[in-house]
């Protein structure tokens, strides 16, 4: 998680933006989840696509700005509870910044 600089390479080099897992999720759907605000800005700014939905598992049916709202339990279970409340509190900003762009970007 927040590797910016080596999606920013990935992307130079011909990546493609929205390849997926074998559950459906793309790099931006957990750059979302995980509050990378510089990696979504990355992916968002080389046209990502916002609309995809995962295929199935803990995210299964929701889109990248969907991700962004999960509750603070489903952050703890992301992170584990070995990274204490700063650390959510941190994933929290970082969500709502990725929300904002993705809400930003779609609106024109």
């Amino acid at each position: 998680h927040g590797h910016s600089g080596v999606v920013g390479a990935l992307l130079q080099h011909g990546a493609d933006l929205d390849a997926r897992e074998h559950r459906g999720e793309s790099a931006l759907m957990c750059a979302a989840a995980t509050g990378q605000a510089a990696t979504a800005r990355l992916l968002i700014s080389a046209k990502a696509d916002a609309s995809l939905r995962a295929s199935r598992g803990r995210w299964g049916g929701k889109t990248a700005l969907e991700l962004t709202a999960l509750k603070p339990t489903a952050a703890r279970s992301l992170w584990g509870a070995r990274h204490g409340g700063g650390h959510e509190r941190k994933l929290e900003d970082g969500r709502a910044q990725v929300a904002a762009l993705l809400r930003s970007d779609s609106s024109g």
